[in-house]
């Protein structure tokens, strides 16, 4: 509150504020402030994909797909239609991407990680995640600890447990090198989760 008094109008500081004014029950309060900085997107069009983010943030996905779908950044649009229950209208948006830009190494780890990971079962395709994250291993010489983790749930996915914890320790031990503190925790826990599969 004392940093709005300073700059009440600051869209940067409003949605941060929104989000923490949401996680702690303060939801119309939260709205407020949302709306506030909303205001100012016309002039700041950025501002559609904080609130976007923001919103896939405090689980609303409907909403973050509505800010997303004014930026028209197909990426985050494929993204919150996933996060939205609409999963395949979410990858064929990252299939119809990559075929305009077969290169586009994010694009297909994202599209890896959804056919990998994704909680329904007609929606993961262990064999595409596979091919998808093998390729880009190579093309990164198994040096990226993103790809990595893609290619250890890929192989998780697949039921190969023990490729998918070697994967997954190459990547921690790179993530941790390079000051990726947030990933290194995220793979300690599929790490171990890995492990229990394999040895159950």
């Amino acid at each position: 509150a004392k940093v709005l008094e300073k700059a009440p109008n600051h869209p940067t500081i409003r949605i941060p504020l929104a989000v923490a004014l949401w996680q702690s029950g303060k939801q119309d309060e939260a709205k407020e402030q949302f709306t506030a900085a909303s205001e100012h997107a016309s002039k700041q069009p950025s501002i559609w994909t904080d609130l976007g983010r923001a919103h896939l943030q405090i689980e609303q996905p409907e909403a973050a797909l509505r800010y997303f779908q004014k930026t028209q950044n197909q990426s985050h649009i494929a993204a919150a239609l996933i996060a939205a229950g609409k999963p395949e209208e979410g990858i064929a948006l990252y299939d119809a991407m990559l075929k305009q830009n077969p290169g586009n190494h994010q694009i297909a780890n994202k599209l890896a990680w959804t056919l990998a990971t994704h909680g329904e079962e007609k929606v993961r395709d262990p064999e595409r995640a596979l091919e998808l994250a093998g390729h880009l291993g190579n093309l990164t010489g198994f040096g990226d600890p993103i790809v990595l983790n893609t290619l250890a749930a890929a192989h998780a996915s697949a039921g190969s447990f023990e490729e998918a914890e070697q994967y997954a320790v190459k990547a921690r031990r790179i993530a941790r090198a390079t000051g990726m503190t947030t990933l290194v925790s995220e793979l300690s826990d599929r790490i171990k989760s890995y492990r229990d599969h394999k040895n159950s």
